[in-house]
């Protein structure tokens, strides 16, 4: 019954898993999204976001892969079920296994944006990554290591020695702890991102510029 999904959208009586459910079936009576807003006050932006979140949450409780007594995790619209935002594009395997790992270990959103970030530099970088395996932890101890290189070569040791701790925590075998324990520079294994190349660069043309001006100042005092 439309009026009732309407009034227990409008109420919000039950969990947002629970709500969902009733979106898609309001838009096949010929509710628009802002119609539903209108009737309900749940605008367009946060419908979108339950139906991401529903099918995420939908491919967990239906896989033999993820532990059922997890799947409360992401039942908290404040907590867990923003992190189905940020997995919902991985493949079903990793997706199960970056949610068991997310649940487990409790993550924010932005922790598990990084995380599935994590992922998608593993398997870009699989040469440098020999030491690293392809579980969650290892491919975030992988991306930690990596970003204290890059700390390394710009920032100076000191700063990227206190990420090294972080790297230890997720680094499950011998290989990665042996990497992700030692923050000395590996020339074998230069890895430059795009950002901090932009501001080598930046700083190389500042240089350039300088030179250009002292050279201009001399021909002006030759001149006089």
């Amino acid at each position: 019954d439309a009026n009732q999904m309407v009034m227990m959208l409008s109420q919000r009586a039950g969990h947002w898993f629970q709500l969902a459910k009733y979106i898609p079936a309001l838009q096949k009576m010929g509710y628009v999204p802002d119609r539903i807003f209108d009737e309900t006050g749940i605008e367009n932006k946060e419908q979108v976001l339950w139906q991401t979140w529903l099918a995420t949450y939908a491919s967990l409780k239906s896989s033999k892969e993820f532990p059922d007594e997890l799947l409360s995790y992401f039942e908290s619209e404040y907590s867990g079920a923003p992190c189905l935002s940020q997995i919902n594009i991985l493949p079903s395997r990793k997706r199960n296994a970056a949610a068991e790992f997310i649940a487990r270990k409790e993550f924010t959103e932005d922790q598990a944006r990084e995380l599935v970030k994590s992922y998608e530099i593993r398997e870009s970088m699989d040469a440098i990554a020999k030491d690293f395996g392809r579980t969650p932890g290892e491919c975030l101890a992988f991306k930690i290591w990596r970003d204290i290189q890059e700390l390394q070569r710009y920032e100076g040791v000191d700063k990227a020695e206190t990420m090294r701790d972080r790297g230890l925590q997720y680094a499950e075998t011998d290989n990665s702890r042996g990497r992700s324990e030692s923050t000395r520079l590996n020339s074998s294994h230069t890895v430059i991102s795009y950002a901090v190349f932009c501001l080598k660069k930046k700083k190389k043309h500042k240089k350039i510029k300088k030179k250009d001006k002292k050279r201009k100042g001399k021909r002006a005092q030759n001149m006089q």
